[in-house]
């Protein structure tokens, strides 16, 4: 898998899909977030997609159908997370544990966060050092370790695109080694390639490597991740 977004006919697979549910703000016990993210991702995969087939190296810049809107989707994002911080999203009902229920309302908010990383990434190119940027990534980072990562299904499970989102525009030493002391810890529970695969990309990027270019400008996550990659972004 790559970096860059899924096919119009996948998100329209998607949408139908998360539309047989309905958008409700309810979090998802399966995804852990809400499903009224779902359009709101797949919209900014089609701004991604949109940069992708407009934009050359020497001169990138947003394309002139897009320029208005990542700000709406950024304005729409924020009122999102402002329900989710005052706790009116409700949480899953089927999940027995109050501890378990909080970890699910705080995955929840990261996911949103890490939605507006996407656009401040991937569509503005804001470099990582940007106030923006910066205020995300700590915000998810003083979250994620809070959710206690078990050997069984939890909200744990799915810290990945979050973390990763943070990770690339992570600037501070400390905020990198919450970062990886995460992303060692998931490894260990669950053997997954895609958190190898995240692991040796942030190395490369934090290290000045052959990545770090590309991450310090933002010139995309399609850069990150070419070739067979074992992680989704969206």
């Amino acid at each position: 898998m790559s970096g860059s977004p899924v096919t119009e006919f996948v998100s329209e697979q998607a949408l139908r899909m998360a539309s047989s549910e309905g958008y409700s703000s309810n979090i998802d016990e399966f995804l852990a977030y809400s499903l009224e993210l779902v359009p709101v991702f797949l919209e900014i995969g089609a701004l991604v997609r949109e940069q992708q087939q407009t934009s050359v190296l020497a001169d990138i810049t947003l394309a002139s159908t897009c320029r208005d809107q990542p700000f709406k989707i950024l304005h729409h994002l924020q009122n999102m997370l402002q329900s989710v911080q005052a706790h009116s999203t409700s949480k899953p009902s089927d999940i027995a544990t109050v501890t378990e229920q909080d970890e699910y309302m705080r995955v929840n908010e990261t996911y949103h966060l890490a939605a507006m990383l996407q656009i401040y990434q991937r569509v503005l190119r804001l470099p990582s050092s940007s106030d923006e940027i910066q205020e995300i990534v700590h915000r998810i980072l003083t979250i994620l370790p809070e959710i206690t990562l078990r050997n069984s299904p939890c909200p744990g499970t799915v810290l990945l695109f979050p973390l990763f989102c943070a990770g690339c525009g992570a600037e501070e030493k400390d905020d990198r080694l919450k970062v990886r002391s995460i992303l060692s810890k998931m490894s260990e529970l669950y053997r997954l390639d895609a958190v190898k695969s995240c692991m040796r990309i942030l190395d490369d990027v934090w290290s000045g490597g052959s990545l770090h270019k590309v991450s310090s400008s933002n010139l995309g996550w399609e850069k990150l991740v070419e070739g067979t990659t074992d992680i989704i972004l969206y």
